[in-house]
């Protein structure tokens, strides 16, 4: 079991899909008040192609994220689960969730 904490930071979740049970434990950790960071990747999107100097190119990577998203489902990754995060730290007993995004749209 693990002991009582203050803090606790943890990434990368997506990569299973016991997202929602490695989620209750950790918050099972937690002192009373608190603070769990998360920091997950949610997968790209079909429309992530923003600028591309040819279809050619966008449809390549379209291709490519595709395939991407079908071999980290195979591999038993949840690709939607950061989405799915503050509605399950939520139904984990969580108070006062906050989410930042981060995207490079270079």
């Amino acid at each position: 079991m693990l002991g009582a904490f203050s803090y606790e930071h943890q990434a990368g979740e997506h990569r299973c899909r016991r997202g929602l049970a490695v989620l209750r434990r950790l918050v099972g950790a937690l002192k009373p008040g608190g603070v769990l960071v998360l920091g997950e990747f949610l997968g790209p999107s079909d429309d992530l192609v923003l600028r591309a100097p040819d279809e050619r190119s966008a449809s390549l990577v379209r291709r490519f994220n595709a395939a991407l998203r079908t071999l980290v489902t195979k591999g038993g990754s949840d690709w939607s689960w950061a989405a799915k995060v503050p509605e399950s730290m939520r139904d984990a007993g969580l108070e006062r969730i906050e989410v930042s995004e981060y995207r490079e749209d270079a």
